[in-house]
């Protein structure tokens, strides 16, 4: 038997296994972290707005390109957000954590 057969029947079932309420809440604040470090804020809210429908099918679009998508993000990391973006939800719940963090984020005007 191959060395790595074991990984990736291991690799494959992780996909198919639903996010526990932790294991979201953990991946929502990295993507949130992310998006606000790097400035992108409205940009990803856009982007995920407007592909909300598209959840389940982008999800299996990171396990098709998965090869191309692991050297740059992690395996964890890739497999992730693919279960991520198939809950049910998840997406609309990113979007919200977003605008919270950033209002947070934001001074008030008055106190300037």
């Amino acid at each position: 038997m191959p060395k790595y057969a074991n990984s990736a029947k291991k690799m494959s079932f992780n996909w198919l296994e639903p996010l526990t309420e932790e294991e979201e809440r953990e991946l929502t604040e990295k993507a949130v972290d992310q998006v606000l470090k790097r400035g992108l804020d409205l940009p990803a809210i856009l982007f995920l707005e407007a592909h909300k429908p598209f959840g389940n099918i982008g999800s299996h679009a990171m396990m098709t390109f998965s090869p191309f998508v692991i050297p740059f993000m992690g395996m964890d990391q890739t497999i992730g957000m693919s279960r991520l973006m198939a809950t049910p939800g998840a997406i609309e719940r990113l979007i919200q954590r977003i605008e919270d963090r950033k209002t947070l984020a934001q001074p008030e005007a008055g106190n300037e």
